[in-house]
């Protein structure tokens, strides 16, 4: 082997571990894309993949452009279970949702219920009002009299 190949092997065999996982973690970045299928943009490819090795998590970066999207570069960064944590929230609000219905559907029935009961309870008062009356506030006129 040559002086030259074996020096190239020697920096091959002694990368640095923070070399290697940078390496690493650009190529998935180079391999990542967006909905539209447009990659991490070149202006902030690296900074997305520093932050994703000192473990903040991104969900979209943008170099900045003169001519579309925003005029300013910018990573929009997440914790990691965010999207878990938003499904939860959804099937919680849902679920809060559908007890509200339920509560005010029981709230409407109690209410009805009160209004029957107050019809049957003033009913019931009217005919007592009434057979006080007959009994002791009415002239009956009896033939022994």
């Amino acid at each position: 082997m040559t002086e030259l190949a074996n020096e190239n092997l020697r920096s091959f065999v002694e990368i640095d571990p923070k070399s290697l996982a940078w390496e690493e973690a650009l190529r998935r970045i180079e391999r990542t894309v967006d909905k539209l299928g447009h990659p991490v943009d070149l202006g902030i490819k690296e900074t997305v993949v520093g932050l994703n090795l000192c473990g903040i998590n991104t969900s979209g970066s943008c170099e900045g452009h003169e001519d579309h999207g925003t005029f300013a570069p910018y990573i929009d960064v997440h914790a990691a279970g965010v999207s878990e944590l938003s499904e939860k929230w959804r099937q919680l609000s849902d679920e809060a949702e559908q007890n509200e219905t339920l509560l005010e559907i029981t709230r409407m029935n109690l209410e009805e219920r009160e209004t029957l009961l107050l019809l049957q309870y003033q009913e019931e008062m009217a005919v007592f009002t009434e057979f006080l009356k007959e009994t002791f506030f009415t002239r009956t006129t009896d033939a022994s009299e």
